[in-house]
């Protein structure tokens, strides 16, 4: 068995080890400037690869001509894909003798896109999974061929269901490795009129937007901690948008009926009203300075009961 394994981000370590005795070729993408310092830095997957010994490409991109001969050459039986972060065109598609297979961070036909994981957590889903799929050209509509399940803690964080789906597809991959080689598996078609979407989320959608209920800002937290994380707004200061390193759904039980973002206690802790509930903001975070909590924060910036904070 000869494989080609297309993968970027550690959700697809676990299944490049679980397949290393097999895999001739590694595509990953291009090294990129990460972190404060910008310093250039490799994929997870490339560096997995380099050091199990096997050789890795990091095309600009996927359908450059030379690139896909360079696969075709190669002669693999199939090809696996996980987390590549890149659309796959049909011609490469055709380039292996079984075809290619990815391994998708959800319960397809549900959040097909880039951020799979994180919407499940967002949308306060109960249970996600890793769907095992044929390759089309399509985004994520390709034939089913096996899915695992798994439920989601109310309480999880992003890193920790991420982790555990990136063992889970090392798991399926494994399962069904041999089936796949043989060509004997079975396929299902995606119901197309319960597909959803998970595009990529960006630095907007992580400002809090009071008019929302508590619980969905809480898994918004939940669903992006620590990158890129959540922001409010807050007015009159220098830096409007300051970082929120821990949140969480506050019991707070005033009857009153409060408009949204209205600040309802800034001692011993800084509460804020929501569409429905009250959110709790333990610790912020303003650009140049060390996290302090959110009652320290309402006290030092003068942030007083009955004041509002703007929604976005």
């Amino acid at each position: 068995m000869k494989i080609v394994f297309f993968g970027t981000s550690t959700f697809a370590c676990p299944a490049l080890e679980v397949l290393a005795d097999h895999v001739g070729l590694v595509v990953s993408q291009c090294d990129k400037p990460v972190g404060r310092g910008m310093k250039v830095s490799s994929t997870p997957v490339k560096k997995l690869a380099e050091k199990l010994g096997i050789p890795v490409l990091t095309p600009d991109k996927a359908s450059d001509p030379d690139f896909i001969q360079t696969v075709r050459e190669g002669e693999y039986d199939l090809a696996i894909v996980a987390a590549y972060g890149k659309i796959l065109k049909e011609e490469l598609l055709a380039t292996t003798k079984r075809g290619f297979f990815n391994l998708h961070g959800s319960i397809l036909p549900a959040y097909r896109g880039a951020a799979p994981v994180q919407y499940s957590i967002m949308n306060g889903d109960s249970e996600t999974g890793v769907t095992l799929m044929k390759m089309d050209e399509g985004m994520d509509t390709g034939n089913i061929i096996d899915i695992v399940t798994t439920e989601i803690n109310p309480e999880e964080m992003i890193n920790s269901l991420y982790e555990r789906l990136a063992h889970l597809a090392g798991d399926l991959i494994k399962d069904n490795i041999e089936s796949l080689f043989r060509g004997d598996y079975k396929e299902t078609v995606q119901d197309e009129e319960k597909a959803t979407f998970a595009p990529k989320i960006l630095r907007d959608d992580c400002v809090l937007d009071f008019n929302k209920s508590a619980n969905d800002l809480y898994n918004l937290y939940r669903s992006v901690y620590p990158k890129p994380g959540v922001t409010m707004v807050v007015e009159n200061m220098k830096f409007p948008e300051v970082y929120l390193p821990e949140i969480s759904a506050s019991d707070y039980t005033d009857d009153e009926s409060y408009y949204p973002g209205t600040i309802v206690s800034t001692n011993p802790h800084l509460i804020v009203a929501c569409g429905k509930g009250f959110i709790m903001l333990n610790q912020v975070l303003v650009p140049g300075k060390k996290a302090i909590s959110g009652s320290d924060f309402a006290r030092g910036y003068g942030i007083k009961v009955g004041s509002v904070l703007p929604s976005k």
